[in-house]
């Protein structure tokens, strides 16, 4: 439950002073935002308040363009591999074709993410190797999806490289942005989506293929994921 979440994460060991922590988001073009690594940003689990958060967001497209167009200035949100030996570094199976590789930490074993708050992000990407990937809610506020069918995803990035004349040629050039875009954004330029709010207890999936998709955390939560 939600108490043994909280009190996991406050015994846990600390993360690598490598591992992402936060980020600074940083408005860019109309209905756009773009999320940095914030590598001078702390965060304690230790000092882990919990989970308080049970509103239901009942306009989550009108949320995500307010926040696009009026972001913090810096959000906190682990991103690390798992930091105690727990059961929930075993509710999700990446499958015994990707097992019998080698380990690939957040592809075929587990990734933590926490955020310390509200308006956290995962910017716009497709996973590695267009695989599909699995996030489980385990506790707190609800994540917001913006998931792109595998019929946008051309669409997506040729509105992108329109935009950002300067994108790379790799296959994951819009990760590189580091961007979000909102409904708006996506409307002007008819690219179908799909909001998907995910409440503590979902597992979300994307299959595999360019299945784009961008995620608000909408307060303090923690999942577990595998790509």
């Amino acid at each position: 439950d939600a108490l043994e979440l909280t009190k996991l994460l406050r015994t846990a060991k600390a993360p690598r002073c490598d591992e992402n922590k936060g980020f600074q988001l940083v408005q860019g073009a109309p209905h756009c935002l773009h999320a940095r690594v914030a590598r001078d940003i702390s965060f304690s689990l230790r000092d882990f308040e919990g989970f308080s958060e049970t509103r239901v967001s009942l306009q989550p497209k009108i949320e995500f363009d307010e926040w696009i167009a009026g972001p913090p200035d810096c959000v906190r949100y682990l991103i690390c591999e798992p930091l105690s030996d727990h059961k929930v570094n075993r509710l999700l199976d990446a499958g015994s074709q990707c097992n019998r590789r080698p380990e690939i930490p957040g592809v075929n074993r587990p990734y933590w993410y926490v955020s310390g708050g509200p308006n956290s992000p995962a910017t716009l990407h497709i996973e590695d190797g267009n695989t599909g990937s699995a996030n489980l809610l385990l506790a707190g506020a609800e994540k917001h999806w913006i998931i792109f069918s595998r019929s946008s995803a051309n669409k997506l990035e040729s509105c992108i490289r329109e935009q950002y004349p300067t994108s790379k040629s790799c296959s994951q050039f819009l990760r590189h942005h580091n961007v979000l875009v909102g409904p708006r954004w996506l409307e002007a330029r008819g690219i179908r989506y799909e909001i998907v709010c995910q409440k503590p207890g979902d597992v979300l999936v994307t299959l595999p293929g360019r299945v784009y998709h961008e995620v608000r955390n909408t307060g303090k939560n923690f999942a577990v994921a595998i790509n």
